[in-house]
């Protein structure tokens, strides 16, 4: 049997077909067990090269060369910074620095420093104060109040008559609350001694005053009970009653006083026309 050359030729191609396809399988194969997860395209001195999408590419050194992991977030001490072709993470520049916005502009230190102005300091400078919680100097803000409001009215027992002397008092609110080593409010509420206009309150106001709230029953015992009534009459009877003894008592003294007077007057002219 005699095989012609285009025969030959079909072998041929047959041939280089089924070697094209075994090659792709054995270098698919090893590019799987090389690379690690999330690389797109990697070497067997450098790691990953290029990775898939949304991940970043993070450079470390080993020896003399670099190796490439792919991560989906940056380490302590880098930032990431993503492209149209390649996501990639670069080391801050900021010294102590845990974490940094862009290159020179740290946004977390290191425990022993404070955040200032994208650094990280070992003291605040003046006019911050450090703050524990969140590591950072903070701006100490002092207490502003307003201006202080007009005097009330002259109340005692929240009324505004019946006594003789009483107390007024005006208030300021707080504007800005002070911070932890800032200038403290001053007192918000003054008070001073008035004295009442009405002294004596008129019928109308105290039959117009509110009672307070008391449960049912007590007002039920209020009704039939009058004896706290019966008891100010009392006082009011008895203080009108010194009051007339005094008046009796000053003019007894007067007349006294008078008759002493023309006693005196008269043994004066007695010895004196003798």
């Amino acid at each position: 049997m005699v095989l012609l050359k285009s025969d030959w030729l079909s072998l041929f191609m047959c041939l280089c077909q089924i070697l094209s396809l075994i090659g792709k399988n054995h270098v698919s194969s090893a590019i799987t067990k090389v690379c690690p997860r999330g690389c797109k395209t990697c070497s067997t001195f450098n790691g990953c090269i290029t990775c898939r999408p949304r991940l970043f590419l993070l450079l470390h050194r080993s020896d003399m060369k670099h190796i490439g992991i792919c991560t989906h977030a940056c380490p302590i001490g880098f930032y990431g910074q993503r492209g149209v072709d390649m996501s990639r993470c670069y080391r801050c520049r900021v010294d102590n620095c845990e974490e940094c916005f862009s290159r020179n502009f740290c946004t977390r230190c290191k425990s022993p420093y404070f955040l200032c102005n994208g650094e990280c300091v070992e003291s605040c400078p003046d006019g911050t104060y450090p703050d524990e919680k969140t590591g950072e100097c903070r701006r100490t803000v002092d207490c502003e109040v307003a201006t202080w409001s007009g005097w009330g009215m002259c109340l005692k027992m929240a009324k505004t008559c019946g006594f003789k002397w009483g107390l007024e008092t005006r208030t300021r609110e707080v504007l800005i609350q002070p911070t932890f080593n800032g200038r403290y409010c001053p007192t918000i509420t003054e008070s001073r001694q008035c004295r009442m206009k009405p002294r004596h309150c008129p019928d109308h106001i105290n039959s117009s005053e509110p009672k307070p709230a008391v449960e049912e029953n007590a007002i039920e015992t209020k009704k039939t009970n009058k004896r706290p009534q019966e008891t100010r009459k009392k006082k009011n009877n008895s203080i009108v009653r010194r009051r007339r003894r005094r008046k009796k008592e000053r003019r007894r003294w007067r007349r006294r006083n008078r008759k002493s007077e023309k006693k005196r007057e008269r043994i004066q002219k007695q010895t004196l026309t003798a």
